[in-house]
């Protein structure tokens, strides 16, 4: 029994204690004010990103085929080299019995002919042996022979006709290709595509010219592009919009293939008045902030503003009315008070 009534006194003390603590809180509250952080409503630069994933393509991707069925001797470049105009790729047998074989053969012979003739009538020439007219016969026999030549190894010999990168080799030395069948595949990487899909928020905030940025996940460069398409339609399955963003890339630092992440810059503002996101509170029709006004001593007085808010980002909100630059609102201690209450400055933050 005893043990129950100490049980008792115990919880009974607390309970005062507790209610006396209360209306302490309450008693400082009124006399001093209730304690809020503020801060000032200034003009700021705003900015809004979106993240997105996208693959990185070649701006121009071609394929290296052959137009004869010949057995491939040498592989001259392989995946990930860069390739300028006239670099031999593949060369393709030229000793095999076949008619394009016996072609090559056969001016490589008229070749090596049209060149012994033409230095035998340039030293007859020297000598006066023959005329001038002579000489230009046999310099003329000797440039068609050479073209007949370079046509011929350009059956056997495959080179790059652009300046690129070799994104694959699908060929090994001693196999037989099939006429027109890609052998390889190079891309021309000193600026390249990022294709995209975005999900239906994130399309909604998307333009043709935005400015994206795509940071290197190593070295921190940073890459500087623009949105150039946009598909007209999402994709009725997926409701994916596609949409390719343009990348200048001299060092070549993206590579086609990769999987990247990129930010794309969905607003702009300069100069605005802005108002921190921790002081807003919702409303049936829109937003509000506590506005601070002169009281008597340490005291102030809050004002429950209507306000109107455009662009928003994770700090910060865009003020189209409702507020003036040097305003103080409050964005801690908002859950303690309600319009016109008192309220004492604890904690004043000079910008946002």
């Amino acid at each position: 029994m005893l043990s129950i009534v100490a049980v008792l006194f115990v919880w009974r003390f607390q309970v005062l204690g507790s209610s006396e603590t209360v209306a302490s809180i309450r008693l400082v509250h009124q006399s001093d004010g209730i304690p809020v952080e503020v801060a000032l409503v200034r003009n700021d630069d705003l900015m809004t990103r979106t993240t997105l994933a996208g693959t990185v393509e070649g701006i121009d991707q071609y394929a290296i085929v052959s137009n004869n069925r010949l057995r491939v001797d040498r592989i001259v470049h392989r995946e990930g080299d860069y390739v300028v105009p006239g670099d031999p790729l593949i060369l393709l047998e030229k000793t095999t019995s076949s008619p394009m074989q016996h072609s090559y053969q056969k001016y490589l012979a008229l070749y090596e002919d049209a060149e012994r003739d033409f230095q035998r009538y340039d030293e007859l020439y020297k000598e006066g042996a023959v005329s001038g007219q002579a000489l230009d016969k046999a310099r003329m026999q000797l440039a068609v022979a050479r073209t007949n030549l370079e046509d011929a190894r350009e059956a056997t010999d495959l080179h790059a006709p652009r300046a690129g990168q070799i994104l694959s080799v699908m060929v090994n030395e001693g196999e037989t290709v099939e006429p027109g069948k890609a052998l390889a595949w190079i891309a021309t990487t000193d600026s390249v595509y990022v294709v995209f899909q975005a999900g239906s928020r994130q399309a909604l905030e998307l333009a043709v010219g935005q400015e994206v940025t795509w940071r290197h996940p190593v070295r921190g460069d940073v890459l500087v592009g623009s949105v150039t398409q946009l598909d007209l339609a999402a994709d009725p399955d997926t409701h994916l919009l596609a949409g390719k963003v343009l990348f200048p890339n001299p060092q070549r630092l993206l590579l086609p293939g990769l999987l990247v992440s990129i930010e794309v810059q969905t607003a702009d503002r300069e100069d605005v008045l802005t108002v921190p996101i921790a002081a807003l509170e919702k409303t049936t029709d829109g937003y509000a902030v506590f506005v601070i006004e002169p009281g008597e001593g340490q005291q102030h007085v809050v004002r429950l503003q209507e306000i109107e808010i455009g662009l928003k980002t994770t700090d910060l909100g865009e003020v189209t009315s409702g507020l003036s630059e040097g305003d103080q609102v409050v964005v801690f201690g908002k859950t303690m008070i309600v319009d016109r209450d008192a309220v004492r400055i604890i904690s004043a933050f000079g910008g946002n």
